[in-house]
């Protein structure tokens, strides 16, 4: 009888050091993603709980954020339906010089993003973003203008399509709605 207590009672005792052990892993879990989700707040100056976790879901991380941020640049790559290798490569060159590194998980995303047109919800995302948090506007127009021209157009006319204006011209309206004052 003394045996099968025993046993009994070591069952048990695995028991709630396996449920102690789930709910150490949760919290833990738990608490690494609301350091992320504090970790994207900060990076991309948002203050509204909601939208960082909107982003969140959508994939954006802290880690991701410099690739967000360069999201125009991808918009007006995908404007007239596809992104061809010149402009594949404009728009990488123009990436790094607003941040995103080689090598480092917003250039795996960017680079992700021009083999597979995003979701227009993240466009939508990005959008609302730089309403409420301006950030370096003549850059992105500048580097805008250089992706869009680099398909090319007829005989030197039309370097940039009507798609890819009325992209552009979404992005300057977006800044221009953050207080930016474009060039």
């Amino acid at each position: 009888m003394d045996a099968k207590r025993i046993a009994k009672r070591g069952g048990e005792d695995e028991h709630f050091q396996r449920r102690e052990r789930e709910r150490r892993e949760e919290r833990e879990r738990v608490e690494r993603c609301a350091a992320e989700l504090r970790h994207l707040a900060e990076t991309l100056g948002l203050r509204d709980e909601s939208r960082v976790t909107a982003l969140f879901a959508l994939g954006i991380t802290a880690e991701t954020a410099p690739a967000f941020e360069a999201l125009p640049l991808v918009e007006v790559a995908w404007a007239d339906g596809s992104v061809g290798e010149e402009e594949r490569w404009r728009l990488l060159e123009a990436a790094t010089r607003l941040g995103v590194e080689f090598g480092r998980p917003a250039h795996a995303l960017l680079e992700s993003w021009l083999m597979r047109r995003p979701d227009p919800e993240l466009f939508a995302a990005w959008h609302e973003w730089a309403r409420i948090a301006p950030g370096r506007a003549h850059l992105l127009l500048e580097a805008a203008e250089r992706v869009a021209g680099a398909a090319g157009g007829v005989l030197g006319f039309r370097k940039v399509s009507r798609a890819e204006r009325r992209a552009i011209d979404g992005i300057h309206q977006s800044l221009a709605g953050a207080g930016e004052r474009p060039a």
